[in-house]
């Protein structure tokens, strides 16, 4: 069986939110069987970069942060978005930021640590 007798055909898609942050969609999809299938929630996020950095003693880099989703201040790992440079927040990653670049900037601006 090819991939083509797999693939799922979108019909209709609707963005609920879409912002600088998240694109949740609500879509309706067609099985290669021909059933129709609604609704289909799905979302995706800009891309990012979460860095597990040390320093020179061994000790793991962390930032404590308040997360709203659940009401509690968190210890993790320094993290960020990796920024476009084509003033659009999704699609192709040949207007974005190296990954690399993101990741020692996130870090200084979360840590104070560089590279």
């Amino acid at each position: 069986m090819d991939d083509k007798e797999l693939a799922w055909e979108e019909i209709e898609t609707e963005h609920i939110v879409e912002d600088e942050w998240i694109d949740f969609r609500k879509s309706t999809y067609r099985y290669p069987d021909g059933r129709v299938f609604s609704p289909y929630y799905s979302y995706s996020r800009r891309d990012y970069t979460v860095i597990v950095a040390s320093d020179e003693n061994g000790h793991y880099l962390c930032v404590r942060q308040f997360r709203q989703g659940i009401k509690e201040v968190t210890t993790e790992f320094p993290a960020g978005g990796i920024e476009r440079t084509d003033g659009k927040e999704y699609g192709s990653r040949d207007a974005a930021e190296a990954a690399l670049d993101c990741a020692k900037r996130e870090l200084r601006e979360e840590t104070g640590y560089e590279l």
